[in-house]
């Protein structure tokens, strides 16, 4: 039998990485449960994409956290209804000046 490239799951969801599984000929497998449940995002896998394994071979994901503390898609720190129209210092990075960033002393 002839080697089965590993897919890139990195980035998908959980239904995403096996419906691609199986179309690339690999099981998808994790140790929180069925990965085809889980709506969360894949953020590693092993073995790696591009590595070659046997047919039907598995790849283990594992699974970023889902809901608002998810770091793919965090939440601003100001909810809207708060303070409507400001916006907190830690969700404008940019805006942000580092403590020892004092006007009139060198960088």
């Amino acid at each position: 039998m002839s080697a089965t490239m590993v897919p890139a799951l990195v980035g998908l969801t959980g239904p995403e990485a096996v419906a691609l599984g199986l179309e690339s000929g690999v099981v998808v497998v994790s140790d929180i449960g069925d990965p085809a449940d889980v709506s969360a995002l894949v953020v590693d896998q092993e073995p790696k994409a591009g590595f070659d394994i046997e047919p039907g071979g598995r790849v283990r994901v594992t699974f970023g956290r889902s809901g608002p503390e998810d770091p793919v898609d965090p939440q601003p720190l100001t909810p809207a209804d708060e303070a409507p129209g400001e916006v907190h210092p830690h969700d404008k990075p940019d805006a942000l000046r580092l403590v020892d960033d004092r006007e009139g002393e060198p960088a």
